[in-house]
């Protein structure tokens, strides 16, 4: 690929996206940006940069101020793609067309490759961290604004490296999180879940991405794989939470404790874990994932646990018990004569 080529794929994906951007998606607009700002040879375009930082004004306008905008970088986008495919087409009129037969991709192409690598995965462990932070507060809008945003920028990115299937992937797990940003879909156990294995799925094909040569072939060994995801995604949103069965969850029990219990770890790891959160801070299911190796969904499964325990807690103190509605209040005069009588009896 050369320079024009990378800029003119990625103004034809902002043109795309950019159709869908309403007023006030600041995750939508935000992400056109970090695309343009993550590829050099888009960056470097002074027709993709002029788009990228009007469309950064976007951002903090609204009402008529908006629509004005916003009509115009559409019309700009759709007049400025034309101008770089005739541009480009021209370009690769004028080059030339021999290419190394022991090498199908330039240095500049495997570079490009290498860096998107670094970048998803990077991503992808926000993500996850993020996951886990839903735990405790499922329908916290910006913590899924986090989730979706850097899917969808992996999906961008992929989209116009060819990269079919990983984008096809992110497509649909942004959609499932469009619904729960937008109110229509809750994140529950078993999404949580999903998503988490998702990511487990993306971090085994990315990597394959800096082999460009070989990827192709690598790809395709993944298209069941994907088709699979894909199915149970779309079926995730007409699927309800089923209770998740707990291995005896102790009320008020400490997350370490619970995963040494599920064997999740083992108890020098959370003495480890607990020494370096003393020294150094952050959450206990964050240092456990990044200096023990454990899987961010383990953490998930015992963080729900620990909040199914104390839900349970709260719902018991608070339904009224069956001897506390059967006691009745009498005077110590009227016992004392009861008594009295009950001796006279005898």
């Amino acid at each position: 690929m050369t320079p024009s080529t990378i800029a003119n794929d990625v103004l034809q994906h902002l043109s795309t996206e950019f159709a869908q951007v309403r007023e006030g998606d600041l995750v939508l607009l935000g992400s056109l940006i970090d695309m343009v700002d993550s590829t050099p040879e888009a960056a470097a375009s002074p027709e993709i940069k002029d788009i990228r930082d009007r469309m950064a004004q976007l951002t903090v306008l609204s009402g008529d101020d908006f629509n004005s905008l916003h009509d115009f970088l559409k019309n700009s986008l759709a007049s400025r793609q034309g101008g770089l495919a005739e541009t480009s087409t021209a370009a690769a009129e004028l080059e030339p067309a021999a290419v190394p037969e022991d090498s199908q991709f330039s240095d500049m192409d495997v570079d490009l490759y290498v860096e998107f690598v670094d970048e998803a995965l990077s991503h992808l462990q926000s993500i996850e961290l993020n996951i886990l932070s839903l735990e405790t507060d499922a329908g916290n809008t910006a913590t899924i604004n986090s989730i979706f945003r850097p899917f969808h920028t992996i999906k961008g990115v992929s989209g116009f490296l060819g990269l079919t299937e990983i984008n096809m992937l992110c497509h649909d797990v942004e959609n499932l999180l469009d619904d729960a940003r937008k109110g229509k879909l809750e994140i529950t156990g078993p999404i949580s879940d999903l998503v988490l294995q998702t990511v487990d799925l993306l971090k085994e094909m990315i990597p394959l991405c800096k082999d460009p040569a070989g990827m192709p072939g690598a790809m395709a060994s993944y298209k069941e794989r994907v088709a699979e995801f894909q199915e149970r995604i779309a079926k995730a949103k007409d699927e309800t939470d089923a209770p998740q069965p707990t291995a005896a969850a102790v009320p008020g029990k400490p997350l370490g404790e619970i995963m040494v219990g599920n064997a999740a770890i083992t108890p020098n790891n959370l003495e480890e874990a607990i020494f370096t959160q003393e020294e150094k801070g952050g959450t206990l299911g964050e240092i456990l994932i990044a200096e023990h190796e454990v899987k961010p969904i383990e953490v998930a499964h015992a963080l729900r646990e620990q909040k199914a325990a104390k839900e349970d807690v709260t719902a018991a103190l608070e339904t009224p018990s069956a001897t506390a509605s059967e006691n009745i209040r009498v005077r110590t005069s009227l016992l004392d004569q009861l008594m009295n009588l009950a001796g006279e009896l005898v």
